[in-house]
């Protein structure tokens, strides 16, 4: 089974994903285990990845079922496949450099 997300992203078995984490839980990476219907919708199952923590700890690689709503475009969006989530944060750092290198080029000027 695939799913595409309405900004683009495909969901199917063996994609690996990202989740950014929140105040309790570590963000880590995953895997798209299976996508599976039922009377309550698209769901998605993954393995996220035994990371270390932030304490010195390790947390397990651990299965969990989520509806393919988590992978939609939206605020908290919290779940993206890998490969977006890359493209995705080195276009924003491109745009933080392009901007602070226009910053110090505006200084520059302004102090002739």
């Amino acid at each position: 089974m695939r799913y595409e997300t309405k900004d683009g992203m495909t969901l199917e078995a063996g994609v690996r994903i990202h989740y950014t984490g929140n105040m309790a839980n570590s963000e880590r990476d995953g895997v798209i285990e299976s996508l599976f219907s039922d009377k309550w919708g698209t769901h998605v199952e993954v393995t996220l990845d035994a990371i270390e923590d932030d304490f010195g700890g390790a947390e397990p690689s651990r299965k969990t079922v989520l509806s393919v709503a988590s992978f939609e475009p939206g605020p908290g969006r919290r779940f993206m496949t890998k490969e977006w989530y890359t493209a995705d944060r080195n276009a924003r750092i491109k745009a933080m450099k392009r901007d602070l290198d226009f910053r110090s080029i505006v200084k520059e000027a302004l102090k002739s």
